[in-house]
């Protein structure tokens, strides 16, 4: 690789907007600086360099993609721990939203100039909250361990360009990732047991994907007019099942274990007990709520 190849990562705090309007801006700056002073640690931590902190915004680089997407999981976490230590000042929901591009860029006086930093703020820009987007030409230089978690997320055009391009999301709640190469799972004692209306389904790791939606081919059929045709998938990927939405309006989970959560052409992991709704909260669909349980 040329000399002047990196990997660089631009996180951004979602809904800081809210937060000035509610502290208002002393308060809000105190938390916003206590905040990327520590995340600057963490990049640190895991190899990175912090160029520039622009607003809400945090740009840094990496020598190696590995290390730039388990800084980002360590990003999520670290923030939403950084929430829950306010006593209840800030939002339990703080989230950041991360993009990360590799390529050549110009470093001038310890900044970072060229199309490969304007792709990644770009990308970053996609990103909801909580979520890592990334490209292909990151995929392709990380271990195939990391690259089975990326998901395709979107095919679009980015400002200034004249290709679309395919980004691929990171979901953080597999964030563990220096150790999920050494787990291993015997697929064959784990399911996960789907039941909507009548019909009960015990699904296994050899099953998967499998899919969920209004279309008769489904797995299962979920008769309601809020559902996508092929909705939501469930597939299995190092140790979990991991629900997929590829839907229009979107898939709410309900985690018994934990906060809500709303999918958009995202993924997520799930395990232990909950339900979901495809296309509008469960409080507007009643008789069309998939529960699910995992069976070990």
């Amino acid at each position: 690789m040329p000399d002047n190849f990196t990997i660089v990562l631009f996180a951004d705090i979602s809904g800081s907007v809210a937060l000035y309007e509610r502290l208002g801006d002393e308060t809000t700056k105190s938390i916003v600086v206590e905040l990327q002073e520590s995340l600057s640690k963490v990049v640190n931590s895991h190899g990175g360099v912090v160029h520039e902190v622009i607003g809400d915004e945090i740009m840094c680089r990496f020598e190696q993609a590995k290390h730039a997407v388990e800084c980002a999981a360590k990003i999520h976490q670290s923030t939403a721990d950084f929430a829950s230590r306010t006593a209840g000042l800030l939002p339990d929901t703080l989230q950041m939203r991360i993009g990360i591009h590799s390529g050549s860029a110009i470093f001038e006086q310890d900044r970072l100039f060229g199309d490969t930093v304007n792709t990644a703020a770009r990308i970053m820009s996609i990103a909801q909250a909580g979520q890592t987007i990334t490209t292909g030409k990151v995929l392709e230089q990380l271990p195939r361990t990391l690259q089975e978690i990326a998901r395709e997320f979107d095919k679009t055009t980015l400002k200034g360009k004249s290709e679309p391009v395919i980004v691929y999301d990171f979901p953080w709640q597999l964030q563990d990732l220096t150790q999920i190469n050494e787990i291993a799972v015997d697929t064959a004692t784990v399911s996960l047991q789907l039941s909507y209306r009548e019909k009960t389904i015990a699904l296994t790791a050899k099953e998967c994907p499998a899919w969920l939606g209004r279309a008769m081919n489904n797995l299962v059929v979920v008769d309601s007019a809020h559902a996508s045709r092929r909705h939501v998938a469930i597939e299995y990927t190092r140790g979990r099942f991991v629900l997929s939405d590829q839907s229009t309006n979107g898939t709410h989970v309900y985690p018994d274990s934990s906060e809500d959560i709303y999918l958009r052409r995202e993924q997520m992991p799930i395990w232990g007990s909950g339900r979901f709704s495809l296309g509008a909260p469960q409080e507007d669909l009643h008789d069309h709520i998939v529960t699910y349980r995992t069976i070990r």
